[in-house]
C-alpha cells in the first residue's frame, strides 16, 4: 500500500531567524523527527511549497542541511509564492525540473502516479498554470493511462471563502479542462492556505494542511485573516486501490491518554510525556 506524507509551508528563515515569534527551523526539525520516529515506513515526503519565507540562498542552504541531518525517507521539494525559483535550484540542483525549468516532477508507484506542479509566477503571490505548464501536466496525465493520479499544488484553484482567495490560482478553467482528460484523479493536495480544509472541486477530492510555522485564523467574512501561532501538522496518505485515506497529525500536541472503562482500565485519563517537545536549533 503506497504511503506518502505531505508537509507544507515551512517558511524557513536564514540561520537564527524567527518568524512571528516562532523559530521555523525548530518546527521543521520537530516535524522531521516525529516522521522519523513514527512514519519511517513512508516511501516519500512531499513539501508543497513556501519552503522559505523570503527565498534567500542562506535559507535554502539551511533547509538542505536540516534535511541531510533529519530525514530518513526520500523527499520531493515544491516551491510556493514565498520562494525564489533560481535560488532554490542553485542549492537543490538534484531536485527535478521540467524542460522549461519549472519545479515539476512525477513519482511512480506500481499502483498510482504522484504529480507535483509548479504554480509560482515570479513577483506575484497569485498562482499560475500557463500553457507550458498545462501542456506538461496533460502529457504526464496521458502517460499514466488509467492509473490513479494524486496531484500536488501550492495554490488552490478555487475560493475557500477567506481573504486568501485574492491570491489563489487564477488559471482554474484551463486547469480543469486538462484534469478532465484523465479518468482517475484520486486526490489533490494544496498548501498556501495554512488551514486544515477538505472537500472537493468539480468532484475531485482535495485537502489542505496547517502550515508548519504559522496558521491562518478562521475568518469567513471575506476579509483578511489574522496570522497566528498554533498547531502544526503533516498529512499521511494511505492509498489502497479505490480507497484513499488522509490522516492529519498535529505532532506537537501533548495528548492525554484516556483509559476507557471495560477495556482494561478503570476509567479516567492520564497524561503522557510528548516524544517531541521543543528542540534547540542545531545549526
Amino acid at each position: 500500500m503506497p504511503k506518502f506524507i505531505q508537509l507544507t509551508d515551512v517558511h524557513l528563515m536564514p540561520p537564527g531567524g524567527a518568524l512571528f515569534d516562532t523559530d521555523p527551523e525548530v518546527r521543521l526539525r520537530q516535524a522531521l523527527r516525529d516522521i522519523r520516529a513514527n512514519q519511517a515506513d513512508a516511501e516519500w515526503l512531499i513539501f508543497s511549497g513556501d519552503l522559505t519565507h523570503r527565498g534567500e540562498p542562506e535559507a535554502y542552504a539551511l533547509l538542505r542541511d536540516i534535511l541531510d541531518q533529519e530525514t530518513v525517507i526520500p523527499y520531493r521539494l515544491m516551491i510556493g509564492n514565498h520562494d525564489n525559483r533560481d535560488n532554490f535550484r542553485s542549492i537543490f540542483p538534484d531536485q527535478p525540473v521540467d524542460d522549461n525549468g519549472f519545479v515539476q516532477s512525477v513519482i511512480d508507484y506500481d499502483s498510482c502516479r504522484l504529480i507535483m506542479l509548479d504554480t509560482v509566477e515570479h513577483g506575484k503571490h497569485t498562482g499560475h498554470m500557463d500553457e507550458a505548464r498545462l501542456s506538461w501536466l496533460k502529457d504526464r496525465l496521458a502517460e499514466a493511462l488509467d492509473k490513479p493520479v494524486y496531484l500536488f499544488f501550492h495554490h488552490p484553484p478555487f475560493d475557500i471563502g477567506m481573504g486568501v482567495d485574492r491570491i489563489r490560482m487564477v488559471d482554474d478553467e484551463p486547469l480543469l479542462a486538462v484534469l478532465k482528460t484523465h479518468p482517475a484523479i484520486r486526490h489533490m493536495y494544496f498548501g498556501h492556505v495554512h488551514r486544515p480544509i477538505a472537500g472537493s472541486w468539480h468532484g475531485i477530492p482535495m485537502s489542505m494542511s496547517y502550515g508548519l510555522n504559522h496558521q491562518a485564523g478562521l475568518n469567513l467574512s471575506g476579509m483578511k485573516h489574522p496570522d497566528r501561532s498554533g498547531p502544526a501538522e503533516y498529512a499521511v496518505t494511505l492509498a489502497d486501490g479505490p480507497t484513499t485515506v488522509v490522516h492529519f497529525h498535529d505532532f506537537l500536541y501533548l495528548y492525554p491518554v484516556i483509559i476507557t472503562p471495560g477495556m482494561g482500565g478503570g476509567g479516567g485519563f492520564k497524561r503522557t510525556m510528548a516524544e517531541n517537545m521543543p528542540v534547540k536549533s542545531e545549526a
